[in-house]
């Protein structure tokens, strides 16, 4: 028999574990592998010890508040856990403590990760959170798809992206011919012409003008030609509504790679797909026109994905 004093340390062995003695004579005849006491321990079948299943109170955020979402993941390389109490969007800290990341929001939020990003749906939002310190949710601006390439300054041109649903503005790349001055964009009817780049380099207002009835852009010098994609246009076009500003779901698809979104939840039989951008890397802030997808008839609601 071994005897310990203060201080020291005695190591045992157990192999297998026999559960806990409820004799009402105590702990002093326990065999080896007993225990007097057991909290959030079980014993599998072979021997083992395996924790319980349960839950602990971690902090209070908001007394007399329901928490109303919550979700846990990676976000900008670290672990973030946020939270919808009271209309609030929370960063919940990992001991106590909050940040708050946004206000004025309803009684509903789906949160969701995405390449490195968290991204919420309220039922009539689209936001997004960097996951920085500092950072708050903001509305997904929407990646900016180049509609067409090797355009003629008389338009036209090979179509090379589809419109996003998330935003209305798009990018036209033009092959000049040295002479002409007048491009036609894809779209007549535009609300602006948000940038203007020649051979990268941007196009100051004063070297264009723009006519935003005819969607062109008529630049004061001829672009020099034989550089094919040299002229690029930015544009907003006319704003179309967004279906996916209604969805409230999200499912992550694509095998090992998760390369794609879908969107659900607006109440119809529609559910929509992210792309990718112009480098081929996943983007959950871009649904291309043609990535919905109609489930059956339309009156018969997608519940789940």
């Amino acid at each position: 028999m071994a005897v310990v004093g203060p201080g020291q340390r005695m190591s045992v062995r157990i192999d297998k574990w026999l559960g806990l003695n409820l004799s009402p004579d105590g702990d002093t005849g326990l065999r080896h592998g007993e225990a007097a006491v057991m909290r959030n321990f079980r014993v599998t079948a072979d021997g083992n010890l395996r924790t319980r299943p349960g839950y602990a109170a971690l902090q209070t955020l908001a007394p007399g508040r329901r928490v109303d979402a919550l979700w846990g993941g990676s976000a900008d390389g670290r672990d973030v856990m946020t939270a919808l109490i009271g209309g609030r969007i929370l960063e919940v800290a990992a001991g106590a403590g909050y940040s708050v990341l946004g206000t004025g929001y309803g009684a509903y939020a789906h949160f969701f990760g995405f390449g490195g990003k968290v991204y919420c749906l309220t039922g009539s939002q689209y936001l997004v959170w960097s996951g920085k310190r500092g950072d708050v949710f903001a509305p997904v601006s929407g990646y900016v798809p180049i509609v067409t390439t090797a355009t003629p300054p008389a338009g036209g041109g090979t179509p090379l992206e589809s419109v996003n649903l998330l935003t209305p503005q798009r990018r036209q790349r033009f092959s000049p011919d040295g002479t002409s001055t007048l491009y036609k964009l894809l779209d007549a009817g535009i609300q602006s012409v948000n940038k203007v780049t020649n051979g990268g380099a941007v196009v100051p207002t004063t070297g264009y003008t723009v006519s935003l009835t005819a969607g062109t852009v008529t630049f004061g010098a001829a672009p020099a030609g034989g550089v094919p994609n040299s002229v690029e246009i930015t544009y907003t076009a006319a704003a179309a509504p967004d279906p996916v500003l209604a969805q409230k779901y999200s499912a992550v698809f694509g095998g090992a790679t998760d390369a794609r979104v879908w969107l659900y939840g607006d109440g119809g039989a529609r559910v929509y797909h992210s792309g990718l951008d112009e480098f081929g890397v996943p983007t959950a802030e871009y649904f291309p026109v043609d990535g919905e997808m109609l489930v059956d008839v339309d009156n018969k609601p997608v519940t789940g994905m």
